[in-house]
């Protein structure tokens, strides 16, 4: 799906990422780049890795850094998520966010790349290159709906009481680097 700019005539493309609650001014930055400079922000984030702490570890091939040294970024609007959630009868919890609409063009395509978890048993990933690529902003579409294999994990997460986290076994775009929020739409997606 993409949108388009009226004003430009150009077809938009974006990437999507939630708005932290505790979003000091306007930029977007990776976790790690808080661990100094907003230690008590970066720890509240940290938390959301509480039983998943190897990720904090893992190294992203191709960009040489740690999984919290980049953003992440997704190809999908979440809304498109908690649709299906829906209708699999995932209980809404009657909470909103605030979700940035980030235009590709806002990252730059050599400090950036996809990240391709669909093709693994869930939790079992492994550090190497068959799961990343390089992310080509020309080559990028949106994610219109929702993979087989991402209802399949979502139902296994109902069926095993598992979290169900919102992009388990969706492509994420990794970008090594930081986002100015200035003027950027935002939506509001309610679950």
């Amino acid at each position: 799906m993409f949108f388009v700019n009226a004003s430009k005539g150009k077809t938009m493309k974006y990437l999507y990422h939630f708005k932290p609650k505790n979003l000091e001014g306007t930029i977007l930055m990776p976790l790690n780049d808080m661990k100094e400079s907003l230690p008590e922000v970066y720890e509240k984030a940290a938390a959301k890795y509480k039983g998943r702490e190897v990720l904090l570890e893992r190294r992203i091939p191709k960009l040489d850094c740690l999984w919290n040294d980049v953003l992440h970024l997704a190809p999908i609007n979440p809304q498109i998520i908690v649709d299906y959630w829906e209708e699999i009868g995932i209980e809404k919890i009657n909470h909103t966010i605030e979700v940035f609409k980030v235009p590709v063009d806002r990252i730059d395509e050599d400090q950036s790349i996809c990240f391709l978890p669909q093709n693994v048993e869930y939790g079992k990933l492994e550090n190497d290159n068959n799961h990343v690529s390089k992310f080509i902003s020309s080559d990028y579409e949106e994610q219109t709906e929702v993979t087989q294999i991402q209802k399949d994990i979502w139902k296994q997460d109902r069926k095993n009481g598992r979290q169900t986290f919102w992009y388990s076994h969706t492509t994420h775009i990794l970008f090594k680097g930081r986002i100015d929020t200035e003027g950027l739409e935002t939506i509001e997606v309610s679950y």
